[in-house]
């Protein structure tokens, strides 16, 4: 293997005109300043063996040539070579096994690539070749271009550290070329999956078809079994139908004989009820005479209670204006008494200053005689003789002959002393002065505060007044509208229930009824707890449209109270025993066995808006769910009579179903339809709901009364809203005040305060200064007196002797000292005396009974005003009292016509009590006479039904007279939609509804169907002559029971297909064409997968080759790097089977470290990590030569000398290294460097500098 020679450049990028660089060493540094160059260098090696133009970092080729990016290029081409030497640098301990053509060595080739334009053109020695052979060449000297096993760019280094364990089995896949395999690897996968879900599929399609096979064999059989048990069917049925036309006719003939006996007894019942209604219309207009009084009186009772409603916020207003004045007057008095007590406390301290400016005076003159007297005793002692002051003059002329020098210093000092004694007076008086302006700044400060706190405290109650005004005001506005709104509603519910209530014609003797029967529930609610009520007060239809449907399929249980237990049920049906009440029907939720709801029954689709009955009912509590379920069991609803009864008799299995008309077919084929009863039952789901109207009513009737009472406030809430802009109004004023306070008078003070204190801060450091000149200037007046005093002592000598002193001094500061010390005394009684007049000035100047006496004129006004609005709320007071107490008048004489009117009303109800049993005797009449008809007609439809459906079933009854062609298959309905009672099953429900034929044809039919007689020969003998009704019940049930069991089991059988032979054929043939079909998918998949095992065999030998080398060297290569044998790095991967699937994880342990995540390492650790890898993965089909740009950069200087010495020493065995740097502990072990340097022009211009450090010594 050879090695990177040297590289030409012509115009690329910043390299201008013609450069060639080299030759190379085995280590070689590029290095320069930044932005010279240095990577477009490695640009240009990346070009010339091929790069991309995303990696050169320009959009497109042209933008190579030298100039082009300012738009200035110099050519209009530019091109790199770089020539390639077969000669053998250093030997590699990689290459030793590598066969070597001893031809090749010592030539070179050179590699060119030129941009032209927008393209590339590729020489080898100056021959042109398409890019394809020009890659081909590179290969062949070891150069990859996919693999990039020749660079490494400006941080690849940090990102292969950073890169996850599928990013780098992708560079592995890209070294060992196993990514070549990948497309066709995908493609045969998809192709082996797709042929074995193939197979798949054309197994589960073969047990498919066997299952068909098995099924067809089954249905034969059943087929067969079919057929007996149908022919069994019809025979049990005809017994059935001949056994219930025989009982029919013997029981109808009874019937018609109690019909007219009753008939008779009604009418004498209707006289006397006729007399007590007209008693009862007389009593009405009486209470209707009183109900009209009471309205005129709520009349009268309104125009008051607005009246009372103007005058309240009059005396809201002006309760809140005297509590307003009360507080303020209470704020006053605290002024007016702190005003008095000042201005009480400023008396006395002038009183007190002018007692001290008198017993100044007094001590003053006291001193003047001590001073006097003084004078006088000294005077006798201390007198010279005159010839010996004249002997004192002499010699004092002597001494200032002698001491002028001495004198006339002191005179200075003295000077300058008396000059800082002057200055110290006048900064004590200044300072005197300043501290009387600040105490009279203070007080005209705390004045003002308290004035301000004065202020703030009633801003804050008016506030607090204005808050309570405004929740009070929010309060009652929210409440007005509220009522208005409330009231608009209530009127709009009102008038669509009276409206409703007027549509609705229910029957009156119905209602007392009801009334009773809810008087009832009543008591036994209050009597024991586990009373539900009726089954009627807790459900109700979901829609109007079921209410004939439910009130069919319910029957009694409608009325049926329902209870807790059982224990109930005995306890109430003994109460009403023992009260004489009416018996009721009653459900204990602990005793009732109601059915299993059938959910199948909910998936029913067709018909269509088909339900289950109970499914259409709300009920409320929940527990009532068992005893509806008990009343209305699995019970379906249709909208039509052809859909019920396709759903109760056509399907595979027969259902109990309800029309919305009312018609109820029964599982065993009968069919009982509405009639005028039920239609009147129905409306007691009205009746239910007029009640609860007429209970809205009163309660809306109270309600708007309520709302009313609240709406008459309206102007009661305009008073107070004024009141509240009066109120926000004295605080918006106040507030003015209060700013204008703090802000001109209180600040000002404070801030002439602050200045006056921060002047007179000012004098006690002078003071002091000066204090200490005096101090420093008396030490040295002393020791010039002490030097003159020598002179003056030697003059002075025999004169003192002679008059009996020690010195002169002795004589002259006894005379002296007295002076001095009485002019000291004289002045501070004189500043004393100025300092007392001064505080004395002062304190006239402040003016407390002008303050005082204002607070007493305004305490005096406000106690006027609050006189003023007391008298005004009193007046008030009394006038809403007399109010009040017309309203309490018409209040009462309102309850005493309310009293009369309820007598009225108390006399009505027995009557009506009356009515209600003449009613009722005349009501239970009726309804045996319409239950006698009803079982007649009963009698007649059930025969009709036993005869239509018959005929509908295709049953042939044998005749004696007549034909099957004389039924009529039409379903009956009388015009009053009376009860169908027959029902076969033995209970007293029954659901569905007939078709309306007008009472006419029923007539015609009944007729028609009279004339009909049934030959009963073939009706078994055992079924004739039964007298007693339970035995006739029990063979019917028996007769019934069979044919159902017999149904059922048909029901449950499936209808046998008539071709199962033909299907069986079919199936055959389908079983051996899957057969085939399987075998076929089968082959097919094997091949497959052998195909895709190649191919994942070769691209798992290629990467596992590349894998097992890196991993071999990396761990050597790690060590080397560290210099440290306690390195390791290891390589796992993830997915030992299919490695190119899944990661490659790259493990390292630092020297002297423990295990860490390569996340968790240091820069420099990483980066010595990723060049291990870097290198490793290079030992696999190495190129020539290795490039590495900036590589050092994350490296600290200990790391930087460890990576140099490892390419150092791999370059002596053969390894060419590149490297372009910045460190100088990096480069200055590489064999040469080549330094590039920028030119200014108007791009960079780069040059280049070429050293061999080879022919350097290293000393």
């Amino acid at each position: 293997m050879g090695y990177l020679k040297y590289i030409e450049l012509e115009n690329f990028k910043s390299y201008k005109g013609f450069i060639k660089i080299g030759p190379f060493k085995s280590f070689t540094a590029i290095i320069g300043p930044n932005g010279s160059g240095k990577s477009n260098m490695m640009d240009a090696i990346s070009f010339v063996l091929g790069e991309s133009t995303k990696n050169l970092r320009v959009k497109k080729l042209s933008e190579l040539i030298h100039g082009a990016p300012i738009g200035k290029p110099v050519a209009n081409r530019a091109s790199v070579s770089f020539v390639y030497s077969y000669e053998q640098i250093g030997s590699n301990p990689d290459e030793e096994n590598m066969e070597t053509n001893t031809d090749e060595i010592g030539r070179e080739v050179k590699f060119t690539r030129t941009v032209i334009g927008a393209s590339s053109e590729y020489k080898i020695d100056g021959k042109i070749i398409n890019s394809i052979d020009y890659q081909n060449e590179l290969e062949k000297i070891g150069i990859y271009l996919k693999a990039k096993n020749f660079l490494v760019y400006q941080g690849q280094v940090e990102s292969i550290a950073i890169k996850n364990a599928k990013e780098i089995t992708q560079v592995f896949e890209e070294i060992s070329r196993s990514i070549e395999l990948k497309e066709e690897y995908e493609k045969l996968k998809n192709e082996m999956e797709k042929a074995e879900q193939e197979t798949q599929a054309n197994f589960q399609k073969k047990r498919g078809v066997a299952a068909q096979k098995k099924e067809a064999r089954l249905e034969k059989e059943e087929a067969e079994k079919y057929q007996r048990l149908r022919t069994e069917m019809n025979e049990q049925e005809l017994q059935l139908r001949l056994f219930q036309l025989y009982y029919n006719e013997k029981s109808t003939e009874d019937v018609n004989d109690e019909l007219d006996k009753k008939r008779t007894e009604i009418k004498t019942l209707e006289v006397k009820r006729d007399k007590v209604d007209d008693e009862i219309k007389e009593k009405k207009k009486q209470h209707g005479q009183k109900n009209r009084e009471i309205s005129k009186l709520d009349e009268k009772v309104k125009e008051l209670e607005i009246n009372l409603a103007k005058k309240r916020p009059q005396f809201i207003k002006a309760k809140e204006s005297s509590s307003h004045i009360v507080k303020k007057i209470e704020s006053l008095k605290t002024c007016y008494e702190s005003a008095l007590k000042s201005h009480e406390t400023h008396l006395n301290e002038i009183k007190q200053i002018e007692e001290e400016i008198k017993n100044l005076e007094i001590e003053r003159r006291e001193f003047e005689k001590e001073i006097e007297q003084e004078y006088l005793s000294q005077g006798i002692s201390l007198e010279l003789r005159e010839s010996q002051m004249s002997e004192y003059q002499r010699l004092k002329e002597v001494v200032a002959k002698r001491n002028t020098q001495f004198q006339e210093e002191l005179d200075s000092l003295l000077r300058e002393q008396k000059l800082d004694q002057d200055s110290l007076d006048n900064e004590m008086r200044k300072r005197n002065d300043a501290n009387l302006k600040i105490k009279q700044k203070e007080y005209e400060l705390e004045e003002q505060k308290l004035k301000l706190s004065k202020l703030i405290e009633y801003i804050n109650n008016t506030e607090v007044q204005l808050n309570q005004q405004k929740q009070l005001e929010a309060q009652m506005n929210e409440d007005i509208e509220k009522a208005k709104v409330l009231c608009v509603d209530y009127e709009n519910e009102y008038a669509k229930i009276m409206n409703e209530i007027g549509d609705a014609k229910v029957d009156r003797s119905e209602s007392t009824r009801n009334q009773k029967k809810a008087e009832t529930i009543e008591q036994l609610k209050k009597k024991f707890p586990g009373v539900y009520g009726r089954l009627i007060d807790h459900c109700e239809p979901v829609h109007r449209k079921y209410q004939l449907a439910i009130t069919k399929v319910m029957g009694k249980s409608i009325d049926a109270i329902v209870v807790d237990t059982e224990k109930t049920a005995r306890e109430c049906i003994q109460f009403m025993k023992e009260q004489r009440l009416q018996s009721e029907t009653f459900y204990p939720l602990d005793f009732i066995d109601a059915p299993v709801l059938d959910e199948r029954l909910r998936e029913i689709r067709d018909p269509r808006n088909t339900k289950m009955l109970i499914d259409v009912i709300k009920f409320n509590p929940p527990q009532l769910k068992k005893a509806l379920l008990f009343a209305v069991g699995n019970c379906l609803v249709c909208e039509s009579d052809e859909d019920a009864r396709k759903l109760a008799f056509e399907g595979s299995e027969r259902h109990k179903v309800v029309s919305l008309d009312g018609t109820l077919f029964q599982k065993s084929g009968l069919i009982s339809g509405g009639s005028f009863e039920l239609r009147q039952k129905a409306k007691r789901w009205d009746e239910k709901h007029m009640e609860t109207l007429r209970r809205r009513k009163d309660e809306l009737t109270d309600q708007l009364k309520e709302q009313i009472k609240i709406k008459r406030k309206e102007p009661e809430l305009a008073d107070l809203r004024a009141n509240l802009k009066g109120l926000e109004y004295r605080i918006k004023y106040s507030k003015q005040n209060q700013d204008k306070a703090e802000r001109e008078q209180i600040l000002k003070l404070e801030n002439e305060l602050e200045q006056t204190k921060k002047e007179n801060v000012y004098h006690d450091p002078k003071i002091k200064e000066i204090n200490e000149r005096i101090q420093e200037r008396s030490t040295h007046i002393k020791k010039t007196k002490q030097d003159s005093n020598k002179i003056e002592d030697e003059v002075f000598k025999e004169f003192c002797r002679e008059i009996g002193v020690d010195n002169i001094r002795v004589y002259e500061e006894r005379e002296l000292a007295g002076q001095q010390e009485r002019v000291k005394e004289r002045m501070a009684f004189q500043e004393k005396e100025t300092r007392l007049k001064t505080q004395l000035e002062f304190e006239k100047s402040r003016d407390t009974l002008k303050s005082w006496r204002k607070w007493e004129k305004d305490l005096k006004e406000n106690e006027k005003e609050l006189d003023k609005l007391k008298k005004e709320e009193d007046t008030l007071q009394q006038s809403i009292s007399e109010i009040e107490q017309q309203i309490e008048s018409k209040k009462s004489q309102i309850e005493e016509l309310k009293s009369e009117a309820s007598e009225y009303e108390a006399e009505i109800n027995e009557m009506k009590k009356k009515s209600f049993m003449h009613n009722k005797e005349v009501n239970d009449f009726r309804k045996k006479i319409n239950s006698i008809e009803a079982k007649l007609l009963d009698k007649k439809l059930e025969r009709h039904a036993i005869l239509k459906n018959s005929k509908i079933d295709l049953i042939e009854l044998p005749m004696i007279n007549g034909t099957m062609d004389d039924i009529n298959d039409e379903e009956l309905n009388t015009a009053t939609q009376q009860q169908i009672a027959v029902n076969p099953e033995g209970t007293d429900k029954a659901a569905g509804t007939l078709n309306t034929v007008s009472t006419q044809d029923q007539s015609v039919i009944f007729e028609k169907e009279a004339r009909i007689k049934i030959d009963y020969k073939q009706l078994d003998t055992e079924y004739l002559n039964i007298d007693i009704q339970e035995d006739i019940d029990k063979t019917e049930a028996r007769i019934s029971n069979r044919v159902s069991e017999l149904r059922e089991i048909l029901q449950n059988f499936q209808i046998p297909n008539q071709r199962v032979d033909e299907k069986l054929d079919t199936v055959t043939e389908m079983w051996e064409s899957t057969t085939a079909e399987f075998d076929k998918a089968r082959i097919h998949a094997k091949k497959a997968r052998s195909s895709f095992m190649k191919i994942k065999q070769e691209r798992y030998d290629r990467f596992i080759k590349c894998f097992e080398h890196i991993n071999a060297r990396i761990d050597e290569i790690y060590k080397s790097l560290c210099m440290n044998q306690g390195a390791q790095a290891s390589l796992v991967l993830e997915n030992v089977e299919e490695p190119y699937n899944e990661g490659i994880i790259y493990n390292c342990v630092a020297p002297g470290k423990r295990f860490r995540q390569m996340d968790n390492l240091s820069g420099g650790e990483k980066t010595v990590a990723a060049l291990a890898l870097l290198f490793s993965i290079r030992s696999y089909n190495p190129s020539p030569f290795f490039v590495l740009d900036e590589v050092d950069a994350a490296l600290d200087n200990t790391n930087i000398g460890k990576v140099a010495n490892y390419i150092k020493e791999q370059s002596k065995k053969g390894l060419q290294c590149i490297v372009i740097s910045l460190k100088e502990e990096f480069f200055q072990h590489s064999d040469a460097l080549i330094g590039v340097y920028p030119i200014s022009d108007e791009c960079i211009v780069s040059k280049i500098l070429s050293l061999d450090l080879t022919q350097i010594s290293d000393d």
